[in-house]
């Protein structure tokens, strides 16, 4: 696909459906994270999992975000929401309360196939996790705690006991892990301590696993990779900057400052929602939004530069906190503050699924009120690092 008509489907990315997780409650239920099997794999039967704030999962149908299923069985929050990548049917959650828990989607989902714990039991707060592209590696991170540090932990996924893992390259919260998208050792870490670490998980020791450290001077919100064949890495932190670097030579690519300054007006931009990269065109792809749910797709057009692509209205009424894209379909997930799930694609489509509305409407949702305040540090231990619609947050590897 040309990066000519890459710009035109973009331009023309449109609100399609959109569906609440919460209708009935006196506070919203905020959508934390959301992940959607890929087109490539699952086809136009593809599904959608997000998580709530109070400890569930809800199961979509992504065509229409028709709902499914709902998953319990975490005791604290959900920090965390996957499908595997060879075999979709497997949803793996994570939580603070200590385990990784994987769920057979063609079952009922009342209980864990597996459960995954740390090397002593369930007393780590896992903060985020991946899976390696080839479903043979589960990684997760914690919160730093006085007595035992910061670690980053390892698994076999066919076995419940941890491989082992890494406590030297963190010393602060780990609020994401990355695993590459086809190279199953290559695994990226990033913390509130500012660092993001770039490991080749294959050798025998941390020191030799560590192939670089990245310093973006502020607490990393989301990172992935992204370039030709995936060879650059990218961060974005709380304090709205932007930065990619190449992933070999560690050089800097790209370093965009606080992103509120660049957009005012009729674009103002508050937060930055999560990057992107569509097929075809090997620039990052930026989703930004404010605090009154409007959205705008901006493009690293140059080193320290982005430029204003489109704006994505109508869908969501507060604070956007995830987005999953499908590039080979071209579709976008968001989820909100506002307990809305909104699904964006290209305008040609909008025939299609505007039939598919009128035979099964979607219920309006009710008028809902927000969370109450709270200051930043409950915020971070609620949410890991994410923004109410008022604040933004100004051993070694034996496998």
């Amino acid at each position: 696909m040309s990066i000519e008509k890459t710009m035109r489907e973009l331009n023309t990315l449109h609100l399609s459906e959109k569906s609440a997780i919460s209708l009935e409650k006196p506070e919203s239920e905020y959508i934390l994270h959301i992940d959607s099997q890929l087109s490539s794999v699952c086809g136009s039967d593809a599904r959608v999992a997000a998580t709530g704030s109070e400890n569930t999962v809800r199961i979509y149908t992504r065509q229409t975000l028709g709902y499914l299923a709902s998953i319990s069985g975490h005791t604290k929050t959900i920090t965390g929401v996957k499908f595997a990548r060879v075999m979709p049917h497997l949803l793996y959650t994570s939580s603070l309360d200590g385990t990784v828990r994987c769920w057979d989607t063609r079952s009922n989902m009342k209980d864990a196939v597996q459960i995954f714990t740390g090397c002593e039991g369930d007393t780590d707060a896992f903060s985020s996790f991946d899976i390696s592209c080839d479903d043979r590696l589960l990684c997760t991170g914690t919160d730093a705690t006085d007595h035992d540090g910061v670690f980053i932990l390892f698994w076999d996924t066919r076995k419940p006991q941890p491989l082992g893992c890494y406590s030297e390259s963190h010393h602060d919260d780990i609020t994401q892990v990355c695993f590459h998208p086809h190279d199953r050792d290559r695994l990226l870490t990033g913390s509130t301590d500012g660092l993001v670490c770039v490991f080749d998980v294959s050798q025998e020791t941390e020191d030799d696993a560590l192939q670089g450290t990245l310093n973006s001077e502020s607490s990393v919100s989301h990172i992935g990779w992204c370039g030709e064949r995936e060879c650059n890495v990218y961060c974005t932190t709380h304090i709205e900057t932007v930065h990619v670097w190449q992933a070999d030579e560690f050089d800097a690519v790209t370093q965009i400052k606080d992103v509120r300054d660049a957009f005012q007006g009729e674009k103002k931009l508050d937060y930055i929602v999560d990057c992107f990269q569509p097929m075809g065109d090997n620039r990052l792809h930026v989703l930004a939004g404010n605090h009154s749910g409007h959205l705008h797709l901006l493009r690293a057009s140059s080193p320290d530069c982005l430029e204003y692509i489109s704006s994505l209205d109508g869908g969501h009424s507060q604070d956007v906190r995830c987005l999953t894209w499908d590039a080979q379909a071209e579709v976008a997930v968001t989820g909100g503050e506002d307990s809305m799930l909104c699904l964006w694609h290209p305008r040609q489509g909008h025939q299609n699924t505007a039939e598919v509305t009128r035979r099964h409407p979607l219920k309006a949702p009710s008028k809902i009120r927000l969370h109450t305040k709270r200051s930043v540090g409950e915020n971070r231990r609620h949410a890991k690092g994410h923004r109410t619609s008022q604040e933004s947050a100004s051993h070694s590897h034996e496998g």
